[in-house]
């Protein structure tokens, strides 16, 4: 009798913002009209949340073998899970006038989430960082190669196989680490605290980027983590939004009632996404006409001045 052949599981995208977080900004159509900066002859356009923010096989590890390993999905899904009914609750207190406490295993969960999502974006890897991982990864694999004697292939069927196996290592790394274990980065976060902003202005909202966060720089124009005074913004609904910021201590809630916070917001956002979308087509119309204003040299991050928590200490 002849031996079966494993079967093989049918590929699918991939949501880089899951859906339960893009419904917060959806409405019960659960459509956002959106704009991409590599399609840009097309405009704003409209199209369901299942649609986007996705992409093919984002975090399943292919092996030598063609293997695919889908544990980072499903890693991603128990994260995702304990900290949503945490952020739903942050979204009712924030629109009753009520700062968010927070348990220790509550503030885990938020900080977890929050690398979480920073790690698993596709363009955080697309940046000049990014790209310099993968050419670092690439070089090790083909010294582990010839280290090993193979024989290396012709200069035009080297630089196609190099060139695949460039793709291949871009999505394991971002496969691998956007749920890799959270011991070396959770301690940075649970050392800082969470503020709450909501937007207290009639018409105007957050927008939602393939790149999350806004991160806006500290009085010392530092971004990274290790200083309390850097902010790592993360809207969690059209009016609402979690700050990574400060020390821990009791919860804050911030009412934004200046245009230029929110714009400061919205612009780190733009700049860094490839994509961003909202409910509100005037909004994604209008900042893809100034996109200028914000967009900062090609593969880099913008990382604007704070806005918020220093000018209003």
């Amino acid at each position: 009798m002849t031996a079966s052949k494993p079967r093989q599981t049918k590929a699918k995208k991939h949501h880089y913002i899951p859906r339960s977080f893009q419904e917060r900004f959806s409405g019960p159509d659960l459509n956002l009209w959106f704009y991409d900066k590599r399609e840009r002859a097309f405009g704003v356009r409209r199209k369901p949340i299942a649609r986007l923010f996705r992409g093919w096989e984002l975090y399943t590890v292919v092996g030598l073998d063609g293997a695919r390993d889908r544990t980072t999905e499903t890693r991603l899904s128990v994260i995702e899970g304990r900290a949503s009914p945490i952020l739903d609750r942050v979204i009712t207190e924030a629109r009753e006038g009520r700062a968010s406490l927070f348990s220790e295993a509550e503030r885990l969960a938020l900080s977890t989430f929050f690398i979480a999502q920073f790690r698993r974006s596709p363009d955080l890897h697309n940046t000049v960082a990014g790209r310099r991982r993968v050419d670092d990864a690439v070089a090790e694999v083909i010294a582990e190669w010839e280290a090993a004697g193979h024989i290396a292939p012709s200069s035009q069927r080297s630089a196609v196989e190099n060139e695949r196996l460039g793709r291949k290592i871009r999505g394991n790394l971002l496969a691998e680490n956007a749920a890799a274990p959270m011991e070396t980065a959770s301690p940075v976060m649970m050392q800082r605290g969470f503020t709450t902003g909501v937007i207290r202005l009639p018409q105007r909202s957050f927008v939602l980027g393939s790149t999350q966060f806004a991160r806006l720089l500290s009085p010392q124009r530092r971004q990274d983590l290790g200083d309390p005074g850097s902010e790592l913004w993360l809207p969690i609904a059209s009016d609402v939004a979690l700050c990574s910021h400060g020390l821990p201590g009791r919860g804050r809630l911030l009412e934004i009632d200046r245009d230029q916070d929110v714009r400061k917001v919205n612009g780190a956002i733009v700049s860094a996404s490839t994509v961003f979308a909202s409910p509100n087509r005037e909004l994604v119309e209008a900042l893809s006409r100034r996109m200028g204003e914000y967009q900062p040299p090609e593969g880099e991050i913008a990382v604007p001045p704070s806005a918020f928590n220093q000018e209003r200490t």
